[in-house]
């Protein structure tokens, strides 16, 4: 049974590939309330990727005006993945000498990530927490200080290497780098016509902020990835990740009795997005699984 599903896997990934129907970008929000299961038997059935590579990416700490919480909560998010899951680590934590300096490094840092991956069986995820600012730049303080300019860098090197991405941002307008929803690939930049699997996990929309410290998104992605000392961690696809994610806060806004956070929460405050670059067969080709040995990390 498990060799008809790789078989019927392969043909769907055949089809993909080239077939000749259009990409388009799949967004969905977070409307449910009750999480559901990390991974399932469809999931388990699928061919895993052979090289996974985490970059957890930051602003230096120890600076006034960064995110409260945000080193504790990419360490945390570090040790699950290299401890739990074998992945390879990679920290990248940008200079605050001034905004060319810290676009020149994250470009260099990410270009030598992927020169690292193959297109076939790699998967890269890319990991933010800090403040963001509109149409896809992340900066070093709320208003002003050091920014870089993530959706040149996601265009530009990224997409055009053709490895799998899944990319887990958290700050204000953390899905301010994707084009506007609803369009096709005809309308996409350029460089994503060869773009392989993509996806995106973001604490808020495009014109939306995001909530810190209990608040925080990337609590609910730590919350649902860490498992107990001596169990073995689920795989998972992005979106079956997306799906298992809690919403950020709610419980803590209900036990202190903050109906101005609970009331925020419930309407299009504080909800996760979740985008996929997806066509007209929408089957998941690989799962994200537990290595077998753990990989050099940095």
């Amino acid at each position: 049974m498990r060799l008809l599903s790789y078989a019927f896997l392969l043909l769907v990934n055949f089809v993909l590939v080239f077939g000749k129907g259009g990409k388009f970008l799949e967004r969905v929000t977070k409307a449910e309330r009750v999480p559901k299961p990390l991974s399932n038997p469809l999931i388990e059935a699928l061919i895993p990727y052979t090289s996974v590579t985490v970059a957890t990416v930051h602003f230096q700490y120890g600076t006034t005006g960064e995110v409260p919480q945000v080193k504790a909560e990419l360490g945390a998010l570090q040790s699950i993945f290299q401890t739990q899951y074998k992945f390879k680590v990679i920290d990248i934590a940008l200079p605050l000498t001034s905004s060319a300096d810290a676009q020149s490094f994250l470009e260099s840092e990410i270009t030598s990530m992927y020169s690292a991956l193959n297109s076939l069986g790699s998967l890269a995820i890319i990991v933010y927490g800090g403040h963001g600012g509109r149409g896809g730049t992340w900066s070093s303080l709320g208003q002003g200080g050091i920014r870089v300019d993530w959706a040149s860098i996601d265009s530009n090197i990224i997409a055009p290497t053709g490895v799998d991405t899944l990319e887990i941002i958290d700050s204000c307008y953390a899905a301010g780098f994707l084009p506007p929803f609803g369009q096709f690939d005809t309308n996409f930049p350029a460089s994503w016509q060869g773009r392989g699997a993509f996806s995106v996990i973001a604490s808020a929309s495009s014109s939306k902020l995001s909530g810190a410290n209990e608040l925080a998104f990337t609590k609910a992605v730590i919350f649902t990835l860490a498992v107990p000392e001596g169990q073995v961690p689920s795989s998972f696809t992005p979106a079956s990740l997306f799906d298992a994610i809690p919403v950020p806060g709610e419980a803590f806004a209900k036990i202190i009795g903050d109906k101005r956070l609970l009331d925020a929460m419930i309407s299009d405050e504080y909800v996760p997005e979740y985008f996929e670059l997806a066509t007209s067969i929408d089957i998941p080709l690989r799962k994200i699984a537990p290595l077998s040995c753990p990989l050099l990390s940095l």
